[in-house]
């Protein structure tokens, strides 16, 4: 392509000097004057500069032809296997949570099977999912975020089928975190204006997270430009600034999927008093493999295999849960730690699939 522009251009060079060197010759000759000479020569520079521009118009009308396709497909796409949504438009959510007789497989895998799970996730409480590698705890927040369609039983959200819930009221009531949160390559303003463009309920959520006293020390603030994926914050800034991100959406339901996973022990007692605090008005469901995250919990669900083997609070499992005491102790290690995450990577994948 670029061998055929500069042929091309060459081309368009050589045809020029001929067609000066012909006028230049019927000057000679006296067909013409040169004031005439002179006034074509400009017409025909002006012809080939339009001619230039209409060209490079053509060439952005193409790319950007290609640039409104893809955003409509992405904006119509429509997959045989998606979820509908259904009419209930009721969004008064008050969060209470119901899995009944809950079974679901991948078509793809074993791991992360879950069967028959029977379980309720009381509003204004933390509850929280902890069990080894493949357990079922990150499958049990998929299908809460409706990634997925139980293959049995239902979920129940205040006593509502999950997927007879309208999707505005459904998106705007339940809301996941994960611990890779996307951030977008634009200022942090712009960032959370994806959710609620209104300045003054930004810095309340970014306050409510404790990220403003340092978004404010920032010579820019809050126009402070963002890199890819926020590369230029922390990764327990980026955390903060997605929660507070997802609390601008005003959703009753937060799903925080191992969002402490990668932080240092100061951040995770930050983010420990963020869930305490997030939960007088909402209802918070965690994946955590942090035992100081468990114990802060109201309702710990332990998961092994894809059954629910324990329910209760820390001091309860403690006492009696062999599954839960196991997870407490050294024998859950950075190793499983390592396998955890390479599971959630896994799922990822699949979904990407």
């Amino acid at each position: 392509l670029i061998l055929g522009r500069r042929y091309y251009h060459l081309l368009f060079i050589l045809e020029k000097i001929a067609l000066y060197l012909i006028l230049v010759s019927l000057v000679l000759n006296g067909t013409y004057e040169v004031n005439t000479l002179i006034l074509l020569i400009t017409y025909f520079e002006n012809i080939m500069t339009n001619t230039k521009e209409l060209m490079g118009y053509s060439r952005q009308l193409r790319e950007w032809s290609i640039s409104i396709t893809r955003i409509d497909n992405i904006l119509n796409y429509s997959n045989k296997g998606q979820i509908t949504f259904g009419m209930n438009q009721n969004d008064y959510i008050n969060g209470l949570i119901e899995f009944k007789n809950v079974s679901f497989s991948y078509k793809s895998k074993n791991r992360g099977n879950i069967k028959d799970i029977n379980f309720i996730i009381e509003p204004n409480q933390i509850t929280a999912l902890v069990g080894h590698s493949g357990s079922g705890k990150t499958t049990i927040t998929n299908l809460l975020l409706r990634k997925y369609k139980v293959d049995e039983g239902e979920i129940l959200i205040d006593q509502e089928n999950i997927y007879e819930y309208s999707k505005e009221v459904y998106s705007t009531n339940v809301v996941g975190v994960n611990q890779s949160p996307f951030i977008f390559n634009m200022s942090i303003r712009k960032n959370l204006s994806l959710i609620d463009s209104n300045f003054k309920n930004q810095v309340e959520a970014c306050k409510r997270v404790g990220i403003h006293d340092y978004i404010m020390s920032l010579p820019k603030g809050y126009n402070t430009i963002l890199t890819e994926n926020g590369s230029n914050f922390s990764g327990g800034q980026r955390q903060l600034l997605a929660i507070a991100r997802t609390l601008l959406s005003k959703a009753e339901i937060l799903i925080f999927d191992e969002v402490t996973s990668s932080l240092d022990t100061l951040l995770v007692e930050k983010i420990k008093d963020i869930f305490e605090n997030l939960k007088l008005d909402h209802t918070i469901l965690i994946v955590t493999h942090k035992k100081d995250v468990m114990k802060i919990a109201d309702k710990i669900i332990v998961l092994n295999q894809g059954k629910i083997v324990g329910q209760g609070t820390h001091q309860e499992l403690m006492k009696e849960n062999k599954y839960y005491i196991d997870l407490q102790t050294n024998n859950y290690s950075s190793s499983h730690k390592m396998m955890e995450e390479d599971s959630i990577v896994e799922e990822q994948n699949i979904e990407q699939k």
